[in-house]
């Protein structure tokens, strides 16, 4: 068996005569009837090392890793590894290490024998302890072949296919090799896969692949296939869970695979995020059981599960915000070994991968860990902080009334409402948007909360940003099934955002008490996207009816269009600029009528504004310390820190 090349996993149980205690002091050799290596069940690696442990949880061995190919012989009696083209063959009794010069590519079994591919892919060479190597022609050259999985009578190899006649980069034909050479296709057609891991079931006679065609570094998408090691299997795709705990931990579109091992006659597979293109959260690592095409979950938050004899289970637990490196790319955690009764034993911090002897895996029966169920009303914030019990209580009164359908209670909840989210609640599709918005978490400030928090601000599905989306957001995005949208400004891709249509804005009062109060007040969809550098923030939009054009800066907020009465043009407005053609607020809370020599609120990121520029009625948007409300005839703009503002219409206006 080879390693991925998203997950290194170690096939490997050895004693050696010099060997490192738990707590790094150096340990006596062992001696007598302790020294059996049929006592280790799991080798698992820290950092640079692989090290052993019994059923007990008694952990020893120090052994460098340098190579990601590792096989076990079929009685583990002996391991091997290709490392600098040497291979390596140690006996588990003794520690005596047997190597030599090996110029070859993937390691795994064939029957009794260690097995891999010729550099030059003319031969498949048979090795076993003690002998010499016997080098098999195959019925026709591979050209940079690799063996990318044992088996009992035949291994599989994998040959790069011509990118010229590859349906994409990365794409090879899989074969059986036997121990006579012989080549079997298998898949039907042109045999091809883009395989990253391989392992064969402990009866031989299936093999899984991991199965990813990618579209660039960070748009891969692995799935599973699972096929027959005796015949040439039909043309099949990729597994992938679909279910609802997949969806909301965004794996859809960009995903990795973090664990595949068999347990028993059923397959244990790991999903989780793409580490330099996702942010590493642990509800987003999900582990599946994959039985005759059927996809049942079995735990969050792993890196891996595995599982053994006498209900053994084994797992690498994640912290809640994943941390990725060069020695391990795809993560590390806590290993812990749980026993059929519950009892945990921690057996290694900073673990990146396990292997279970060929007998304990063997052996496994998947077992679910207990799962997550999603609250019906978040207890936290979109950031992960309890949320006040004023807001829950509220939202949780607004979703039953939403659910039963009683008007008469969502309309005295709705009193202080926007007349958008009146209108919403009149039917059923709008009282189901309120319902789902409900069931995310709220972006929550000193005066009010916000469902989904997405609608008031965005996140960002990428590693060490500052804006990275975080495990609550990551959630909600599954929940209500957003698309990532793309910036123009600092060419982000997975930027995620929700609708202010039928969002929930929660307020308190002075005296603390909670009412709704409408949508997100959000300027976010209003923003001007821009790719030019150092171009301030701005946010442009209309009313619902009429000619006005409003906009929020730095510096003000203001409309521009007719209005009645102006006052006289002063004389700080000369003769060139037009004067009283729309109203602004300033940062220092200055309201005034505009001296403007042109059209100062428009979008420089469109030739003309849409329908999707304006405002509902009732509609507040805030942004930059400003809050702009939407009447019917009207625009009311305030500078928040002084209340100072303006009304306009065209036929009135007001400055307070």
């Amino acid at each position: 068996m080879r390693t991925s090349r998203s997950l290194t996993v170690f096939m490997a149980a050895v004693v050696l005569t010099s060997c490192t205690a738990t707590g790094g002091e150096p340990a006596p050799a062992p001696t007598g009837p302790s020294f059996d290596s049929t006592e280790a069940v799991v080798a698992f690696r820290q950092a640079d090392r692989v090290r052993f442990a019994n059923a007990a949880g008694r952990v020893w061995g120090d052994v460098p890793v340098k190579s990601p190919d590792w096989a076990w012989s079929a009685d583990a009696g002996h391991f091997a590894l290709l490392d600098e083209n040497r291979l390596h063959i140690v006996d588990s009794e003794t520690g005596e290490d047997a190597s030599q010069p090996c110029p070859c590519h993937g390691l795994g079994v064939l029957g009794d024998r260690f097995a891999t591919i010729s550099s030059d892919g003319a031969a498949l060479l048979l090795f076993a302890p003690g002998a010499e190597a016997e080098r098999v022609p195959l019925q026709r050259p591979l050209t940079a072949a690799e063996l990318v999985a044992g088996g009992r009578e035949r291994v599989a190899v994998a040959e790069p296919i011509p990118e010229e006649l590859a349906d994409y980069r990365g794409q090879s034909a899989l074969f059986t090799v036997d121990a006579t050479g012989a080549l079997t296709p298998l898949i039907e057609g042109k045999s091809a896969v883009s395989i990253w891991d391989g392992t064969t079931s402990p009866d031989g006679t299936r093999l899984a692949t991991v199965e990813s065609p990618s579209g660039g570094a960070c748009h891969t998408q692995p799935g599973v296939f699972s096929l027959r090691y005796d015949e040439t299997n039909p043309v099949q795709e990729r597994a992938v869970p679909s279910d609802p705990a997949f969806t909301r931990a965004v794996l859809g579109e960009v995903r990795m695979t973090t664990g595949l091992r068999w347990a028993g006659d059923d397959l244990v597979v790991t999903f989780g995020p793409n580490p330099g293109c996702q942010n590493l959260l642990a509800p987003r690592y999900l582990t599946y059981r994959l039985d005759d095409g059927k996809w049942e979950q079995l735990a969050v938050g792993v890196l891996e599960l595995g599982f053994g004899a006498d209900g053994r289970s084994y797992a690498v637990e994640l912290p809640d915000v994943v941390e990725a490196g060069e020695s391990s790319v795809l993560g590390a955690g806590k290993f812990v070994v749980t026993n059929a009764d519950g009892t945990r034993k921690e057996v290694g911090d900073n673990v990146q991968g396990f292997a279970l002897t060929p007998a304990e895996e063997a052996a496994g029966e998947p077992k679910a860990r207990p799962l997550p169920e999603p609250e019906p009303i978040a207890g936290t914030t979109d950031r992960g902080a309890p949320l006040d019990t004023e807001y829950r209580d509220l939202a949780e009164r607004i979703a039953d009334a939403a659910e039963s359908g009683d008007l008469k209670a969502l309309e005295s909840l709705c009193g202080k409402c926007d007349a958008p989210t009146r209108e919403l609640i009149g039917t059923p599709e709008g009282r189901e948007a309120i319902r789902r918005a409900l069931r995310t978490h709220p972006a929550v400030d000193d005066r009010s909360a916000t469902y989904p928090g997405l609608a008031v601000k965005r996140c960002v599905d990428e590693p060490v940003h500052a804006e990275a989306c975080t495990a609550q957001q990551i959630g909600d995005i599954g929940l209500l099934g957003l698309e990532p949208d793309f910036d123009i400004r600092d060419g982000l891709e997975d930027i995620f955002r929700a609708p202010v249509t039928g969002s929930v804005r929660l307020e308190v009062d002075e005296r603390g008490d909670a009412h709704w109060a409408g949508r997100s007040s959000s300027a976010e969809p209003y923003k001007v996207k821009t790719a030019v550098e150092g171009m301030p923030e701005s946010y442009f939009f209309m009313p619902p009816e009429g000619d006005y054009y409003c906009g929020i800066f730095d510096e003000m907020a203001g409309c521009q269009g007719r209005t009645q009465p102006i006052p006289p043009r002063p004389e700080s407005c000369g003769e060139g600029p037009s004067w009283g053609g729309g109203m602004f607020v300033d940062s220092s809370g200055k309201v005034d009528f505009l001296c403007a020599g042109g059209v100062m609120f428009y979008w420089g990121d469109k030739s003309e504004p849409g329908p999707e520029d304006r405002l509902a009625v009732g509609q507040t948007v805030s942004a930059l310390g400003y809050t702009c409300t939407a009447g019917e005839q009207d625009m009311r703009c305030v500078h928040d820190a002084s209340g100072h503002g303006f009304r306009m219409a065209p036929d009135s206006n007001d400055q307070f």
